[in-house]
Order: structure tokens, then sequence, then C-alpha cells
């Protein structure tokens, strides 16, 4: 059985999930490792319950549930840093309690995570799940790069570079989706029989802030498409009445949420651009109107892909180009550097025809 050589509670943490809680932070020292597990109070409070149980009276109390001046622990400091004091006396009483059948309880093990070997070769291979789930952080970091440089180049009127930006953002947006629903099936089939119940609650609350920032990312890309589509009807506007005046759009929202495009100008292409709406949509409820504009994104996703090839082919074929020109360069260097050895053949071999011509 694995002995303890040190215990503690350094700090803590508030946490947010349906509301506020604190989890303190274990830290344990053994004699080949080290190692933090996170526990909620009312997890001690289990804990010491079950000593009682048992007919086990701890060394020390327990500490109190509540403040006589609070009624919640978070929003006391003061209260919370002397709970965590308590805590971690009542640990080191039980660790150094001449009474060995608290260390031999399988929920003191279970409470601090001392698994045997197979338990902690589990314990191991699930750290590549935290590695996968901080890889997602540095994809959502990356797509919010490519969002900020698509705004700066679309303000600066470089199209291209505009498209190629959002076009890497979507790709990797579609990475994140996919990931995220395999750590999410992984942490639930896999991990959850290997992990304690506050690291189970851990990467909980890692998934839950990875799905956040996936929602709002996807809000950002949705209203770039939005505004790319309403471009796309603004061109086409413009294309079809060249005497209107550039029209401004609006959203306009139907029952069930979703928008669609119209079109004002100052002069007569606005009742026109309204018309050629109107036809598109008549006779459509809420669920087709949003279908048509689903429909209309994909189209102009395919398109924007296809200009970025394009756009990548070119690249290629510069970059061809270039590497043929340095070629060229490189043989015209080496054609200068033999025709100079050639004159200067010539011009010692003169000089000895004008010696022997003088001899005569």
């Amino acid at each position: 059985m694995e002995k303890i050589l040190k215990i503690s509670i350094p700090n803590y943490s508030q946490r947010q999930k349906t509301k506020p809680y604190i989890v303190y932070h274990i830290s344990i020292t053994a004699p080949v490792r080290s190692w933090t597990v996170q526990h909620r109070y009312s997890e001690f409070f289990t804990l010491n319950k079950k000593f009682l149980d048992l007919g086990l009276k701890p060394p020390l109390e327990l500490p109190p549930k509540s403040s006589f001046f609070s009624f919640t622990a978070y929003d006391n400091p003061k209260f919370v840093e002397t709970r965590r004091q308590g805590l971690e006396e009542y640990l080191q009483a039980i660790l150094g309690s001449r009474d060995e059948r608290f260390k031999k309880l399988p929920e003191w093990r279970e409470f601090l995570e001392m698994g045997n070997s197979q338990n902690s070769l589990n314990k191991k291979s699930s750290e590549q799940w935290l590695e996968e789930c901080r890889d997602l952080s540095l994809v959502i970091n990356e797509i919010r790069t490519c969002i900020a440089a698509r705004n700066k180049f679309v303000f600066r009127n470089e199209t291209a570079a505009a498209c190629e930006a959002i076009v890497l953002a979507r790709k990797n947006h579609n990475i994140l989706c996919t990931k995220y629903a395999e750590l999410e099936r992984e942490l639930h089939q896999n991990n959850k029989p290997i992990l304690s119940k506050g690291e189970f609650s851990r990467r909980q609350d890692l998934l839950e802030n990875i799905r956040m920032e996936k929602e709002q990312l996807e809000k950002l890309l949705g209203n770039i498409k939005s505004s790319e589509s309403y471009n796309s009807t603004a061109s086409s506007s413009s294309s079809k009445h060249p005497s209107s005046s550039t029209p401004v759009y609006f959203n306009t929202k139907v029952g069930n949420g979703s928008t669609i495009g119209n079109s004002f100008g100052s002069s007569g292409g606005s009742s026109n651009s309204l018309n050629h709406i109107e036809e598109n949509t008549q006779g459509l409820d809420n669920m087709q109107i949003l279908q048509l504009q689903k429909d209309m994104l994909k189209d102009q996703d395919k398109t924007l892909e296809q200009f970025s090839s394009i756009l990548n082919r070119q690249r290629r074929i510069g970059e061809t180009i270039n590497q043929e020109l340095d070629l060229q360069n490189e043989l015209l260097e080496d054609l200068d550097v033999n025709v100079n050895k050639v004159q200067l053949s010539l011009g010692q071999a003169d000089k000895r025809m004008k010696k022997v011509l003088k001899k005569k």
C-alpha cells in the first residue's frame, strides 16, 4: 500500500456551473510521486460521515458547514480561507493518527486518488485527453486570429486575403466541432470510470468553457456569412440596376428568428430590389426561407473555397516562375564568368602573337 508522506491544501478556486462553488486543491506527496486532487466541501462531509458510520471518530472535527455571517461560502473570502485551514488540519490529523483503520478504508484511498498501478496507468493515458483539450484552446485562438485578420483585410479592401483568412477560420472551426464531440464522448465513456468525482467535474468544466467559446465563434462566423451574403446580393442588384444608388441592407426578422436581407436605395432601385426578394421568397414559410438562406450560404462557401484554391494555384505558379528566374540568373552569371575567362585567354594569346610577329 502506498504511503503518504505529506498532505496539504495550499489554495482553492471558484467554479461556475449552475451556481458558483469552491473547490479545495489538495497536494499529496508520496515516496515516488506527488499529485493534486480537488474536492468540494460536500465531498469532505461525505468522507467524514463514512468514518462516523463505521464508528471511527476523526482526531479533529470537520469545519462547520456555514458561517453565521454568510449563507454561501464563495461570497465570504475570510470564511473560505478559515475553512481551507480547517480542512487542511483535518486531513493532516487523520494522516498522523495512530489508528491505521482510517487510512485502510477504500473511501480514504479513493478520496485521495490513491489507485493501484493499473489505475495509475489508466490515469497516465487519460493525460492525452487533457493534452487534446489544451490543443483545442490553441485552435480557438487560431480561429479568432483568422477572424481578426479577415476584418483587417476587408477594411483594407484586400478581398483575396480576406477570403483566405475566413476559409481557414471555417476549416479550423470544423476541426473544433469534431474534436469537441470526440472529447465529450471519451470523457463520459472512457475516462469516467477511472476519474475521481472531483477530477471528472473539473474536466466537465473545461468542456463547458470550450463549448461556450465554440458557440461564440459560431455566432461570429454566422454574422460574417450573413454580411457576405448581403454584399453578394448588393453586387447583383447594382449590376441589374446600374443607375440606382448603392442599396443599404438590414436584417428582417421572421417568425422563427431567422433573417432575410432587404435592400433599399435612395432611388427607384429600392422597389426593384424589394420585388426581387419578394419573388424569391413568395409562397415560402419561415422554415423554407431559412433553408433557402442556408443553401445560399453553402453556395457562397463553395465559391470562396474555389476562389481560395485558384489563389493558391496562382501563388504556386508565381513561386515556380520565381525559381525559374533564379535558375536563369545563375546560368547567366556562369555564362558571364566564362565569357570573361575566354576574353582573358584571347587577350593573352593576342599578346603572344604580337611578340612572335616582332621577332620575325
